[in-house]
């Protein structure tokens, strides 16, 4: 078992039927390692072998849950101005 913890799943989202099943399941995914943060940062590698798709179809499905208000990306540099990790803050429908 990789880990242990859960999260808040927000029905609104499971619901709406503008967003994909694969976008669902990375939103899933997010929320289960945000728990009640409302964010949460685990890298395009993690999520890509967990949800066993590749980083194409990842950068797609995150950019609907983007595109639909359900997910902001905050990207953050090191030192050297590099990228180095993004933090996921999800956004729940009111």
């Amino acid at each position: 078992m990789a880990g242990s913890g859960y999260g808040l799943v927000y029905k609104a989202v499971m619901c709406d039927r503008r967003i994909s099943i694969k976008a669902k399941a990375i939103y899933a995914y997010l929320c289960s390692y945000a728990g009640n943060k409302g964010y949460a940062y685990p890298t395009i590698d993690l999520i890509c072998a967990d949800l066993k798709i590749n980083r194409d179809s990842c950068f797609k499905y995150l950019k609907e849950l983007k595109e639909y208000g359900y997910v902001k990306v905050e990207k953050y540099r090191d030192n050297t101005n590099r990228f180095y990790n993004n933090v996921y803050y999800l956004k729940h429908p009111k």
